[in-house]
């Protein structure tokens, strides 16, 4: 029961001089996870490599929301004064 994190599960996996081997290591680590397929779990790191991606666009979306508006506020940027984002209340 729970998850057993041995020393194995750190190293660089099954294909050490791979880039591939790395990624699968890197993103499964400590969780024992394994595949009832002989052939393993074949390029799923590539999948699993999206999550992090995809928090690093979220990062870099934030950042840039965040210099849009404190040029906003600093006044070196006109203000967006458009009401087509808002609810028409009636």
């Amino acid at each position: 029961s729970g998850w057993t994190f041995t020393a194995a599960a750190y190293g660089l996996g099954e294909q050490p001089g791979t880039v591939g081997g790395f990624f699968q290591q890197l993103l499964t680590s400590g969780i024992g996870e394994k595949s009832q397929d002989p052939g393993g779990l074949l390029n799923r790191w590539i999948i699993k490599g999206v999550i992090p991606l995809s928090f690093f666009f979220l990062l870099l979306a934030s950042i840039s929301f965040f210099l849009h508006r404190l040029n906003q506020f600093r006044g070196t940027e006109p203000a967006d004064d458009s009401d087509h984002h808002r609810p028409k209340i009636i």
